[in-house]
């Protein structure tokens, strides 16, 4: 097990410790296809927390639902 610690770019107070199992099996690939450019421009406005996020790559965090109260915010779309 290691330690995993996880904090917000935008907001210093917003910072999450896990304790994680690392597995090199999995292979999923999120978002499962690359998002369109119509996607991209109507979402352009928005800062993403991944400037990648729109392309299609190697999943580096899986995780339960238990712990999306703690992660997910009211003001993210």
């Amino acid at each position: 097990m290691y330690e995993l610690h996880i904090s917000c770019s935008y907001d210093p107070h917003c910072r999450l410790s896990l304790s994680v199992k690392i597995i090199d099996e999995v292979d999923l690939k999120t978002p499962a296809l690359h998002l369109s450019q119509a996607t991209r421009e109507k979402y352009a406005d928005m800062k993403m927390p991944d400037p990648n996020s729109c392309t299609s790559s190697g999943t580096a965090v899986i995780s339960g639902g238990d712990l999306y109260h703690k992660i997910m915010r009211a003001t993210i779309i």
